[in-house]
């Protein structure tokens, strides 16, 4: 079990304990923007892919672009559900 100061709190941990100087995270646009305060404090450096709403407003993301930009230095895909702040939920 871990207890942690909320989200943040435990984002915050996880981030620091899994990262370091000449890795990245990568996250999808938009994003909180907490995130890059806690990737940056670990020396890591951030990536990310963007997201577009479509006609009906559902949120979707460039896979393309997210495949395209990982390489060895990426440690960690952050992906929050529901994701913060556009709200999507992640399905299969």
């Amino acid at each position: 079990m871990l207890v942690t100061n909320g989200a943040i709190g435990s984002l915050f941990s996880a981030i620091m304990n899994m990262v370091g100087p000449g890795d990245s995270v990568h996250m999808f646009e938009p994003y909180y923007s907490q995130y890059i305060n806690h990737v940056e404090f670990a020396g890591a450096s951030v990536k990310t892919s963007p997201m577009y709403t479509d006609a009906e407003g559902a949120w979707h993301f460039d896979f393309d672009h997210f495949e395209k930009s990982i390489d060895a230095s990426t440690k960690v895909v952050l992906i929050t559900n529901p994701h913060n702040p556009s709200g999507k939920l992640w399905t299969r």
